[in-house]
This record gives C-alpha cells, sequence and structure tokens, in this order.
C-alpha cells in the first residue's frame, strides 16, 4: 500500500494563491485572506492539545472530529500535507489501528506547526 504521507511530501505546507486568485487578487482580497489565515491559525496549539488530550483519553470519536475540523479549515489555506496527514490519522482512528496513532499524531503535530510557522509569516508579509 502506498504511503500517502510520503507521497505529499512534497506538496505544500501553506499556500493561499488559489484563494487570493479566488478573492480578488487586489489589497481588498489580500486583507480578507489575512483574516481567514489569521482566524484559521488564532487558537494556535489548542486544537491540536484538545485533539492529544481526546487520543490519551481514548476519545477516538472526539479526537476524530477536531481533526476533522482542523482539516476542513486548514485545506482551504492549501496546507495540502496537514490535510493528508490529519486524514491518515483520522482513517486510523476509525478503522481501529491503534497501534499507529502516535506516530501519525506525530507527524500530524509536525505539519501544523509547520503551518503555523508559514501562515505567521504569510501573515508579517502580508
Amino acid at each position: 500500500m502506498p504511503d500517502p504521507l510520503a507521497a505529499a511530501a512534497g506538496a505544500a505546507v501553506f499556500n493561499v494563491d488559489t484563494l487570493l486568485n479566488y478573492m480578488g487578487g487586489d489589497a481588498k482580497g489580500r486583507a480578507t485572506v489575512a483574516k481567514i489565515v489569521g482566524d484559521a491559525c488564532a487558537d494556535g496549539d489548542a486544537p491540536l492539545l484538545a485533539a492529544a488530550a481526546a487520543l490519551a483519553e481514548q476519545r477516538y470519536a472526539a479526537a476524530g472530529k477536531i481533526l476533522h475540523s482542523l482539516r476542513g479549515s486548514l485545506g482551504s489555506l492549501g496546507a495540502k500535507r496537514f490535510v493528508v496527514s490529519a486524514l491518515a490519522l483520522e482513517q486510523a482512528l476509525n478503522e481501529g489501528r491503534l497501534d499507529e496513532l502516535d506516530r501519525l499524531f506525530g507527524e500530524v503535530s509536525a505539519e501544523y506547526h509547520l503551518l503555523l510557522g508559514a501562515a505567521a509569516g504569510w501573515l508579517a508579509a502580508a
């Protein structure tokens, strides 16, 4: 079975070009995208910590919901690598592959932090 995380290694950590184009590509659109990015990242580590707590407490459905929500909101920011890693963890949860959770959560966490850093850099330049 091909490893979707390895396949996504060359994908974008963060890329709002499509969103910028959709918003018109002008200053007003850029300001709107900056607000979207800021709002999406405003909670910092809180969602990831909530998912980690849910996993530690074996509340797998709750962890899956948190990851699904993050995947949806951050996917609009062109966070393809995060989306792939979060989906892999969600699938492991749904399929009961508990032995993979630590490794997959580590990958989700790494991608999430790369995304937050890239978003912060983009916001600073916006």
